[in-house]
């Protein structure tokens, strides 16, 4: 047991098996909303505290894996270029939306950390969360915020944008698909975007445009808006 859990590939193939038990629960049980990456998370979890295997030993292979998610974004170039000519007709509504999207959401994040009391360390750790891990894990090492904490923001956004977004869409009866596209792409990254991808082809690439814009602009605006706390 020791040589296993000890092992790189111990966390790769627990979080491969595990993605693909939920994947496998999504399509069982017919629920939308229910994200893989939530159930694998889960179903992680579980194993390393009944078999009382310590993180360290998962995060060796999992690091593995951490490091194809920049090369991985790359593939979303496909529907990029197939839906161009949309792209560059409604840039200007998508760069406002996403530049709209990053400011408003890390002022609710430094005002809410400010009625609540939070401290100030969680507070830049909620900072990126609305970019792709990617690109947040680099901010996060920036600013100075705790990287595993920012990880996690992310990785609930994008959840929360995946599990809700299309419901949300049909309460206020949003229709358009640049806006849905917009976002689900600025708010909730890569697994926002994938939602977008299964309601349509534009809503993805625009989606897609969406995360790059927004990276670029948090980049941007968050060492900005530190200034001012």
């Amino acid at each position: 047991m020791e040589l296993i859990i000890n092992n790189p590939l111990f966390g790769i193939f627990l979080t491969i098996i595990t993605f693909v038990i939920g994947y496998e629960i999504q399509l069982k049980l017919g629920l939308k909303f229910l994200s893989p990456m939530v159930t694998s998370s889960v179903l992680i979890i579980l194993v390393l505290v009944v078999l009382n295997i310590p993180y360290s030993n998962y995060k060796q292979g999992a690091d593995i894996l951490t490091f194809f998610v920049a090369p991985a974004t790359v593939v979303l170039a496909v529907p990029l270029y197939k839906n161009l000519d949309i792209i560059k007709k409604y840039f200007l509504p998508i760069l406002f939306g996403c530049l709209v999207g990053i400011g408003v959401g890390a002022v609710t994040g430094i005002v809410l950390c400010d009625i609540f009391g939070i401290s100030k360390e969680i507070l830049l750790s909620m900072l990126p969360k609305s970019v792709t891990s990617a690109i947040g894990y680099e901010i996060s090492k920036k600013i100075g915020a705790i990287i595993e904490i920012s990880m996690v923001f992310i990785v609930i956004c994008g959840i929360i944008g995946y599990s809700v977004g299309e419901l949300i869409f049909k309460i206020f009866k949003i229709n358009d698909k640049v806006a849905r596209g917009v976002a689900l792409g600025s708010c909730s990254h890569v697994l926002g975007t994938a939602k977008a991808m299964e309601l349509g082809e534009i809503e993805g690439s625009i989606a897609t445009v969406s995360i790059s814009i927004s990276g670029i602009l948090a980049v941007i605006l968050i060492p900005v808006i530190l200034n001012f706390i």
